[in-house]
């Protein structure tokens, strides 16, 4: 996959040629199956990691390679098995610098020239690596210059040059004290005297080598990083085993103790923990998209620095790895909701569940991959979660109520921003919404509910909220009665029949603009009663068809299916618990006044919200886009897809690292 990404022009089988013959040069044929490992989990020995490496720089034929000390920590065979390769390179052409410390005699002799650098970086040697310990020893007054081999083996010992560099002055009592002989400025000075004086310039007229060098289309690199990723993923049994069992053994804990039993006997319609169980569905697939995606880029770094110079796409990089990792996601939701839902014996809206859950994960993703790639440690990964999943927790919509947040944050008339920002509360609220009204069950009513749910609302909160501050906006001007409630009454009235107008337009209403403190008087007080009067008795003939409705429905249902059989799809689709959250049964207040205007909480699941720009009250049936309405599941399926995009982008121009990078830069600067 090295070669690949290096030569797009090259057919597999000359790019296997060429692997084989790298291999075969560097003597690595004999592990080419073994893993690489890791220092706590080596498979091959140290030599061999230093030839590899070499080797993946080699295969792209560089003409220029810079080796930084290739010959520590191994032995010395291993050492002048290196070198002798580099020596090779060489031998083609090719220019070789490499940065080493006390070589051995072998080594030494290898080398075609060397430059020696003192502290300060001052050039005090260029030349013949021999020649070298001869002008240390002449320039310091050795006695027998010459002599730099050792008589009986005849090896040289490099290690002179520094210890005749670093040679330091005697004191009076004859003991060596911390100063140099020759300061670095001194022995440069000789250098100019002696080398560099000496040297002259030549010009090649030779070409550079032509390079083979070029990288593959974006669409084949990305094709080329997805199988390389896919099959280190593959090759982990770990990895396998952890993340495909992950889902279905959360689903069955999560299964098991959300199962309510009723008198022994497990009933869906009964089970209180519904729910409890759509919400931690969403904190599951968010905790396992951001544990499969935390380490992901962190990991490769090293990989990346390598390939960075070839110039590769990073969207090709980014793409491969979004595509193995939602494929992965897509199946942990799938056992998930196999599992989890058969427990619970959810039949309705499969794929409902698997795409939110999805969709949540593959959010995670996202964000996983951003601070994988904007931090430097993973242990600074696996600290930052909690406070990505803990706010998902918190204003999800399940543990807090809305209407219950401090009012700095909290909103009566629609899902505050601070819950907007959270993809648990879209989640959540699109699972809640599908399977309410869209179980074989509910569907069946839903729409003639949703028809006695707004009619009675209309009729018993609303119209009666609305005739009450009606006749006190009456006493307070004929009787002085409510005096300091009149400019409410009336704003409220204004705003709220205003609606009533608008909505029932066949019912001519002029005196809107009349319902102020200046201008009310008993003839809009007469008007405006009997055009609530008149809204009030539409609103009670729609009730009574929804209901005659639902009781053709009823009677439907038992006649074909018989009465124990309607009863039974009931309790198998139906949950009680769903319904009174949906429906908000425990809350006591089911009309709340705030900035002049009555805000409905019955019944969430059938009010169609007011807003135009898709906010609405939790549990909504519908968002609204200018006149288009969206289903529930649909739009929020719809924002979490666009905050995935969000991510993506931030990922793409590596914002989280660029953020931390100029918090880094200002410090600096600061300092």
């Amino acid at each position: 996959y090295n070669a690949k990404l290096c030569f797009g022009n090259f057919s597999e089988s000359q790019i296997t040629e060429k692997v084989e013959s790298v291999l075969q040069n560097l003597n690595l044929e004999g592990i080419r199956d073994l893993m690489v490992g890791n220092p706590l989990n080596k498979f091959i020995s140290g030599g061999q990691r230093k030839r590899l490496n070499i080797a993946l720089e080699l295969i792209r034929e560089p003409a220029i390679l810079f080796v930084d000390e290739p010959t520590s920590g191994l032995s010395s065979t291993d050492s002048e098995a290196v070198i002798h390769l580099l020596k090779e390179q060489t031998l083609k052409g090719k220019l070789v610098l490499i940065n080493i410390h006390q070589p051995s005699s072998e080594i030494f002799r290898l080398l075609d020239k060397i430059w020696v650098l003192d502290i300060g970086g001052y050039p005090i040697y260029n030349g013949n690596p021999i020649d070298a310990i001869t002008y240390f020893r002449t320039m310091s007054s050795h006695v027998n210059a010459q002599d730099i081999e050792c008589p009986v083996c005849g090896n040289v010992t490099p290690e002179q040059i520094l210890q005749i560099i670093e040679t330091k002055m005697v004191d009076e009592y004859g003991k060596y004290t911390r100063k140099r002989k020759m300061s670095p400025t001194e022995w440069y000075e000789l250098y100019l005297q002696h080398i560099e004086s000496k040297q002259t310039q030549t010009q090649c007229t030779e070409p550079l080598p032509r390079s083979l060098l070029k990288p593959p289309s974006r669409d084949k690199q990305m094709y080329i990083y997805a199988i390389r990723d896919l099959l280190s993923k593959v090759t982990n049994k770990q990895f396998l085993v952890i993340n495909f069992m992950e889902a279905p053994l959360l689903a069955l804990i999560l299964g098991f103790f959300t199962r309510y039993m009723t008198n022994g006997s497990y009933v869906f319609a009964e089970n209180k923990n519904i729910p409890v169980y759509l919400f931690m569905s969403i904190v599951v697939a968010l905790f396992m998209g951001l544990s499969l995606s935390a380490e992901q880029i962190i990991r490769d770094r090293k990989i990346l620095e390598r390939e960075s110079f070839l110039n590769l796409s990073r969207s090709a990089y980014l793409n491969a790895k979004i595509l193995i990792l939602l494929g992965i996601s897509a199946i942990q939701a799938i056992s998930f909701v196999m599992v989890g839902n058969l427990m619970l014996g959810i039949t309705d809206n499969f794929f409902a569940f698997f795409m939110v859950l999805f969709s949540a994960a593959a959010f995670a993703n996202l964000i996983g991959l951003n601070i994988s790639s904007g931090l430097n440690s993973p242990i600074t990964i696996y600290i930052l979660i909690p406070f990505i999943l803990v706010p998902q927790l918190l204003f999800g919509g399940a543990m807090i109520k809305f209407d219950d947040l401090h009012p700095s944050v909290g909103s009566k008339k629609y899902v505050p921003l601070v819950g907007d920002l959270m993809v648990s509360r879209w989640a959540y609220e699109a699972l809640a919404v599908a399977q309410y009204s869209n179980n074989d069950f509910e569907q069946l009513f839903y729409k003639f509910n949703k028809q006695k749910s707004v009619a009675q609302y209309n009729s018993s909160y609303l119209i009666s909220d609305l005739k009450s501050r009606l006749n006190k906006s009456l006493a307070s001007i004929e009787k002085k009665k409510f005096v300091n409630q009149l400019p409410k009454n009336l704003a409220v009235l204004e705003n709220e029949v205003g609606k009533l107008a608008q909505a029932h337009s066949r019912f001519v209403f002029l005196y809107t603009d009349s319902l102020i403190p200046e201008k009310f008087t008993l003839r809009v007080y007469n008007t405006t009663r009997k055009f609530l009067d008149l809204v009030d008795s539409v609103n009670h003939k729609q009730l009574r068809m929804a209901n005659a409705e639902i009781n053709k429905i009823h009677n439907r249902l038992s006649t074909q299916i018989g009465e124990g059989a309607a009863l039974e799809l009931k309790m198998n689709h139906f949950n009680k618990s769903l319904s009174d959250l949906v429906l908000n049964r425990m809350e006591i207040r089911k009309l709340v006044e705030y900035e002049n205007e009555l805000i409905c909480k019955k019944d969430p699941v059938y009010m169609e919200p007011i807003s135009r720009i898709g906010r609405a009250q939790m549990y909504a049936p519908a968002k609204y886009i200018g006149n288009y309405r969206i289903p529930t599941l649909v739009f929020n399926l719809l924002v979490i897809w666009l905050g995935i995009a969000f991510m993506y982008v931030t990922l793409f121009y590596d914002v989280l690292r660029r953020i931390i990078g100029s918090f880094d830069y200002f410090k600096y600067r600061k300092e």
